[in-house]
C-alpha cells in the first residue's frame, strides 16, 4: 500500500515560507514522482487506444468506450486517448462518415 502525504497550506502559510520555502516544496513534489511509473501508464494507454479502436471498427462499441475509459483513466493528457474516445462518444448523423 503505498502512502500519500497531503499537505494543505493557506495563503498566508505560503507567503511565510517565501520564495525558498515555496521551492522546497516544490522539488518535493517533483522527486516524488516515478518516470517509470508514468511510462508504464502511458504504455497501458497506447494499448488500450489500438484495443478500443479495434473494438470500434468491429461494431462493438461498448467495449470501445470501456477500453477508452480505461486508457483515459491511465493518460487523460494524452491526444491520441481524447481523439479515440471522441470518436467514440461522438454520436455521429447519418451521411457523416463513420
Amino acid at each position: 500500500m503505498s502512502k500519500h502525504i497531503i499537505v494543505s497550506f493557506s495563503v498566508r502559510r505560503l507567503a511565510r515560507l517565501g520564495y525558498g520555502g515555496v521551492l522546497a516544496l516544490l522539488l518535493i513534489a517533483a522527486c516524488n514522482s516515478n518516470p517509470k511509473k508514468v511510462e508504464k501508464a502511458h504504455d497501458a494507454a497506447a494499448y488500450n487506444v489500438q484495443l478500443g479502436l479495434a473494438y470500434m471498427n468491429q461494431g462493438d462499441l461498448e467495449r470501445a468506450k470501456d477500453k477508452l475509459d480505461r486508457a483515459y483513466s491511465q493518460d487523460a493528457g494524452s491526444a491520441d486517448v481524447r481523439s479515440a474516445r471522441d470518436a467514440v462518444c461522438t454520436p455521429r448523423r447519418e451521411g457523416q462518415g463513420r
